[in-house]
């Protein structure tokens, strides 16, 4: 039988969750803001995903850069 969270093998059939998706929702159980915290840390707005896009582009020129005057 597989996890109902994330598709994993399951310990026992009486449960629904496998070994580390039963920690996550003990944790659930014991802090009522998680769902809260998790998106505050994982999901980005679109500032962010324009602030990650100019972050990633820099980093391209910069290392363009370093390969041209490698060439020269």
């Amino acid at each position: 039988m597989s996890c109902y969270l994330c598709g994993g093998k399951r310990e026992t059939y009486m449960g629904y969750f496998c070994e580390k998706c039963e920690k996550i929702q003990d944790i659930m159980k014991l802090y009522d803001n998680v769902l809260d915290t998790l998106e505050f840390v994982y999901i980005r707005n679109d500032t962010q995903v324009d602030n990650k896009k100019n972050i990633i582009k820099k980093v391209k020129q910069v290392k363009r850069g370093k390969e041209l005057d490698e060439v020269d």
